[in-house]
């Protein structure tokens, strides 16, 4: 199967996920949301490439890594949720959309500071 995962990579996935997650939450405080289908459909096949790709890169080292990945991943969910509020005009919960996922990650996106950007 040509999404398969190492068990590694697995726990990165959801760790970084729950991160992502947080942000999402810590942001939106109170404020009913939804992440739409597209949204989420985005981040997990991005995720799916980039994470078990960082991990065989030289020089990785997930222990020293993580704490500036899941930093990381808080911030991308922090900013899709504020581009989301941003956004959100009227009533009803206010949708993470695939645009704010992509921008969110665009503005995340750093290049060379670890293995696991989402370049």
């Amino acid at each position: 199967m040509a999404n398969e995962m190492s068990n590694e990579a697995a726990r990165v996935f959801a760790e970084t996920a729950f991160y992502t997650g947080v942000g999402i939450q810590r942001e939106m405080g109170q404020r009913n949301y939804v992440l739409t289908d597209e949204a989420r459909d985005y981040w997990l096949e991005r995720h799916q490439v980039t994470i078990p790709r960082a991990l065989r890169a030289a020089g990785t080292d997930w222990a020293t890594d993580r704490p500036v990945v899941i930093e990381r991943a808080i911030n991308l969910g922090t900013l899709a949720a504020q581009f989301a509020i941003a956004d959100h005009h009227g009533a009803g919960p206010i949708a993470i959309t695939r645009n704010h996922v992509v921008q969110a990650s665009q503005k995340v996106s750093v290049p060379n500071v670890c293995g696991y950007c989402m370049e």
